[in-house]
């Protein structure tokens, strides 16, 4: 398995990589200037990086981790289901008006 891997790269060439600490297995954003800045690598902790700002690369890293959990697609087919029967149970008593209900 790969020590880092890409999360994002901004549109001015910035990069950002999910890595992890090859002695304790922890995890880490480092984050790579483009070319132009210096191409400098900087060192954040996952919840600093989380934490600091709503950017698309952080946007990405949310992705990222939300791909590794897998939805069954019943459980939300259900519950749309169960949401469509209030909505049209709701509909029907909007129809009947407040004096239907004695």
């Amino acid at each position: 398995m790969p020590d880092r891997r890409e999360v994002y790269r901004s549109p001015n060439g910035d990069s950002w990589f999910l890595g992890r600490e090859p002695a304790d297995g922890r995890a880490f954003i480092l984050h790579q200037s483009n070319g132009p800045s210096g191409g400098r690598l900087s060192h954040m902790e996952l919840g600093d990086f989380l934490r600091n700002a709503n950017g698309p690369e952080q946007q990405a890293l949310l992705r990222l981790i939300g791909s590794l959990v897998d939805v069954p697609p019943l459980a939300d087919d259900e519950r749309i289901r169960e949401l469509e029967k209030q909505v049209g149970a709701l509909k029907a008593l909007e129809k009947e008006g407040p004096d239907d209900h004695d």
